[in-house]
């Protein structure tokens, strides 16, 4: 979870700032996604404009590493 990382990697984890809560964090595999509701506020599920639809979550996606 983001939360094991405060306080040995950041200070706290902060909210996104569209909600007031934590950035949704999801495993993928070996690796994860990170992201924001953006700024219509609903959860589409870490989708964004390079969707199709597009979506205005805002995300990282971290892929596994390759072997």
């Amino acid at each position: 979870t983001l939360a094991e990382l405060a306080p040995a990697v950041l200070k706290s984890v902060p909210d996104d700032v569209f909600t007031d809560k934590p950035p949704v964090y999801k495993l993928e595999g070996e690796g994860y996604l990170l992201y924001s509701v953006g700024p219509d506020g609903e959860d589409d599920g870490g989708q964004s404009r390079e969707d199709d639809p597009p979506r205005d979550d805002l995300r990282i996606r971290q892929p596994a590493k390759s072997p």
